[in-house]
């Protein structure tokens, strides 16, 4: 379980009890001596019965600040675009994300999220400081900082700067493709200054 500092949430509901409008909702997650992300969400659930019974339409958009790379995948739930999530956690052990944003919509039979199928999800991310293990078991870019744009099948990094081993990385853009199906098609624009030996 995530611990949660505060929880503030605005809202109505409509339509009897078909439609639930979140106007604004932050979370803040960790404790007091250790502060962990905070969440800003907005976003509106339909149902197909009153009282949020029956199939289920989730539309929202969240912005994410201060998010350690390495607790990630407490954050992210398992069932939320699982081929990204699992290559992001395993590939991008260390560092922050400083600010991500993304809009997912979401399909939910009969209110069970363990079958609900993501019709959309869309973001960026501006990070600082990430290991990239780009191609394993090559070694890992270190020192990253940039932006990046990601959906359901596609991640693209714009990274500005990094460190692989004594070489230095100038400004670059890598691409993963076929994320949605699981076969990852890598596209590697990574100009490097350095001795030539390294």
């Amino acid at each position: 379980p995530l611990a949660v500092r505060s929880l503030r949430v605005t809202g109505q509901s409509s339509d009897e009890g078909r439609r639930l409008q979140v106007s604004d909702a932050t979370i803040d997650l960790g404790t007091e001596d250790a502060p962990g992300p905070e969440i800003a969400l907005t976003g509106t659930i339909t149902s197909a019965g009153q009282g949020m019974r029956g199939d289920l339409q989730i539309d929202a958009e969240a912005t994410a600040t201060g998010v350690s790379m390495a607790n990630l995948g407490r954050y992210w739930p398992l069932g939320v675009a699982p081929n990204p999530r699992a290559w992001i956690t395993e590939n991008i052990p260390k560092g922050t994300t400083e600010k991500a944003t993304v809009k997912v919509g979401l399909s939910v039979p009969d209110g069970n999220f363990d079958v609900a199928e993501v019709r959309q999800i869309e973001g960026t991310l501006k990070y600082d400081n990430l290991e990239v293990h780009y191609l394993r078991p090559l070694p890992a870019v270190t020192g990253v900082g940039g932006d990046a744009t990601f959906d359901g099948d596609r991640f693209t990094f714009h990274a500005k700067g990094g460190q692989l081993g004594n070489l230095k990385i100038q400004d670059s853009t890598i691409g993963i493709a076929g994320l949605s199906l699981g076969r990852e098609v890598m596209t590697i624009d990574l100009p490097v200054t350095g001795p030539l030996r390294d």
